[in-house]
This record gives structure tokens, sequence and C-alpha cells, in this order.
């Protein structure tokens, strides 16, 4: 066996490779469209332009790769491996993405902390077994949901905000997010969350492409949610796609049914703008979170990490 750096060698193996992984994953997800394979290569072909990787070869064949993106923030290195981003159609495919990891590793890691991420696809069981072996673990799962003109909207205590109201209404949005902030940092998610300051918050909370819908009773403000326009091309090149998420009710208010009252409130609202799909990125140790979007999103990747 011989490890390459020259992707550019070898990247119609590649893509066949990734192709194969991709249009199994999505066996799984039988409404997401398919993309043919000239689409698909076209896709790759542009991402593979600034893309970082290794091929394993057994008897000068291409039988498995990693792609990856390499940046450095904050004094320390950052890896992450895509989910078109690995593959392999040798015998034991754990033994070749493993070597091909270990190459990767020992190529950059030199003194500094590296913050290796891997994004798995939700039913490779077998590559989440391998990258817990060594020694990654889920930090999060992306979850996709087709939009349907099914669900029953409880209008008369959900509503949509503007953007003056944002503003006007700023001081009770943002007891939410404290609140949401808060659960975070407890047990047994215990998520710092140093990114979340109320001004980064505002600022997306006001910016055009986000959207705000609220849970009101009594005037009183007691549960919101967002969505944005913010797609995954990888999935939805030709499709309107929005993520949502920040979903949190009070504590004394939950048992009511609010927080799935506004998901599909927000799901009602994009579909009437002709979007046709939304999806999530949410933690896998907040409990909470885990049980709620399981519910409504199917599981399409895991993200699994591991600092050295």
């Amino acid at each position: 066996m011989e490890i390459n750096k020259n992707i550019e060698a070898y990247k119609t193996d590649i893509i066949k490779i990734s192709y194969e992984s991709y249009t199994k994953e999505l066996a799984y997800l039988k409404y997401i469209p398919v993309k043919t394979f000239e689409n698909f290569e076209q896709y790759m072909n542009e991402k593979m332009e600034n893309i970082k990787g290794l091929v394993y070869l057994e008897e000068g064949k291409c039988t498995a790769y990693l792609l990856y993106h390499e940046w450095e923030e904050n004094a320390e290195l950052h890896c992450s491996i895509p989910e078109y981003g690995y593959g392999s159609i040798s015998k034991n495919r754990e033994k070749t993405i493993s070597y091909l990891f270990q190459t990767l590793a020992e190529d950059i890691v030199s003194g500094k902390t590296v913050n290796f991420s891997v994004h798995l696809y939700a039913h490779d069981i077998e590559m989440q077994r391998l990258f817990s072996y060594m020694e990654f673990g889920i930090q999060a799962e992306t979850g996709i949901r087709i939009l349907k003109n099914t669900d029953v909207i409880p209008t008369e205590c959900i509503r949509e905000l503007q953007k003056e109201e944002i503003e006007d209404r700023w001081k009770d949005i943002w007891y939410l997010l404290e609140k949401l902030i808060k659960h975070l940092r407890m047990s047994p998610i215990f998520y710092s969350g140093e990114e979340f300051t109320e001004d980064v918050y505002k600022e997306f909370f006001l910016d055009v492409d986000t959207r705000v819908f609220v849970a009101e009773e009594d005037g009183k403000m007691v549960g919101l949610i967002e969505a944005n326009r913010d797609n995954i091309p990888f999935l939805f090149p030709d499709h309107e796609a929005a993520n949502v998420g920040e979903v949190y009710v009070l504590p004394q208010y939950r048992g009511k049914n609010i927080a799935q009252a506004l998901l599909s409130y927000a799901n009602q609202a994009l579909l009437q703008d002709n979007y046709q799909y939304v999806w999530v990125e949410h933690g896998t140790a907040n409990p909470n979170a885990r049980y709620f979007w399981n519910q409504y999103f199917s599981t399409y990747t895991y993200e699994m990490i591991r600092k050295i």
C-alpha cells in the first residue's frame, strides 16, 4: 500500500468513491433529490480546487481518500473533513481510513493544539465506530426536514416579529436568549459559549436574512425560534432551504407544546415563501435539544471532534 498527497492525479477515482457514499446515505432520505453523477462531479471539482487531501493506493489504484480544510485561529490549528471528504472501496474500510488519518495527523500535529472535526454520514456506523476508537467524540448532528402544508398552527399565541419590533422588544428577546445561554452552560452540556454575546445575537436577529418567531401569553414573550437563509449547497444546490435554531421556552410554560407550535409556525411561514426544506444543527450533549429536534428531523450527519 501507498499513501499519496497528489489528489489531483486521482480526482476521478475520489469523485466516484464519494458519489457512491453520497447515494448510499440519501437512500435513507428519500425526499431529498439525488444529484446526477454529472452534477455531483461538477460540485466536487469546484470544491477540490481549495482543499487538501490524501489518497490510499493499493496496487497503484486509489481505494480510499481523505479531503480536509485546514486553517489557524486563536493560535490553534483547525482541520475539518466534510461529509464528502472521506470514502473507501477497500475490502477493509477501517484499515484504509485509519492509515489515512494517521498520516494526516503526523503531518499537522507538531506542538500546536489541533482541533480535528469530521462530518460522518448518519448511517455510516462503521466509520462512526472507527473514529470513536481514534478518540473522537460526537459533538453535534445535522437534521433535515421537508416542508409540507400539513402542520396545525396555533395562531392565537405565535407570530413573527418585524425588524422594528425586534429593536423595540430587544430586552424581552435577550431575556429569553440569556436563559438559553445559561442552560447550555449547565450540566450535562457545559458549553461555555463565550461567542454568545448580546451584540452578536442582536446583529444576527436584525439581519435581513434572519426571521424571528415568538410565543406570547397575556402579552408576555415566553418562547422563540429563529430561521435564517443559510442553505447546505451540497444537499440543496437547486432548492431553497433554511436553517432553524435557537428554540427556547421558559420552564414554567413548558408542557404546552409551545416549542412544537413555534417550529410549526416557522415551517409554514417558510413554506409560503417557497422554501422546500429546513435543516438544523444541534449539540448532542443537550438532551432537551436532542429529544426535540429528533422528533421532527431526520439525522443526516454527525460531527465528531478531537483536540490534540
